[in-house]
């Protein structure tokens, strides 16, 4: 009888054990991107991007991905740990590719300059609506722009004209990075 008892127990810690391995291996794969940017090929392509599912950003906008980006922002912002490959292409295809990461704290991007990965860690995510600066002609209504900061209360305007501050009299820039821009286009009427 105590023979079978400690046989149930025993299966019982295995399964338990085995379990917690699948939960960590599968909650500790939310975190990173497969493969790591130093090692896509040379030819990698928006096309190439757009096909292995990244969220990509053409010309500053959002084009494919933003069911990845919801998920991101509602995962982070419950406070649990994520990733997300963002694709930047300009309008000559050029990618800059970017690995975002949140592990409970902080956020973490991941690039490749010169051939090396860089990371750089920021304590924010935050959202700013900006407006066109002369609305009467565009046709733009607003744009919804996420950018990593250390300041909590900064907008994207004062992180732009810190910038530009900076250029013009030397005044020390707040350190930034746009991730996500989605333009709302005004509707015509007909």
């Amino acid at each position: 009888m105590k023979k079978n008892i400690f046989a149930i127990i025993a299966g019982v810690l295995c399964a338990g054990i085995a379990i917690m391995i699948i939960i960590l291996a599968v909650s500790s794969g939310r975190t990173k991107i497969n493969p790591p940017i130093t090692k896509l090929p040379d030819d990698y392509s928006l096309s190439d991007a757009k096909k292995d599912g990244y969220m990509i950003l053409e010309n500053s906008d959002i084009t494919q991905g933003q069911e990845k980006w919801d998920k991101f922002l509602k995962t982070s912002e419950s406070g649990r740990s994520c990733a997300i490959r963002i694709v930047f292409s300009d309008a000559n295809e050029k990618l800059e590719i970017y690995d975002l990461s949140y592990n409970g704290k902080e956020y973490t991007l991941k690039f490749a300059k010169k051939g090396e990965l860089v990371s750089e860690t920021y304590s924010y995510l935050l959202k700013s609506e900006v407006k066109p600066p002369i609305e009467s002609i565009s046709t733009i209504e607003k744009r919804v722009i996420y950018f990593l900061a250390d300041k909590p209360d900064l907008t994207w305007t004062q992180a732009v004209q810190s910038s530009m501050n900076e250029q013009l009299n030397g005044t020390k820039a707040y350190r930034y990075f746009r991730v996500y821009c989605d333009s709302v286009y005004k509707t015509t009427e007909k």
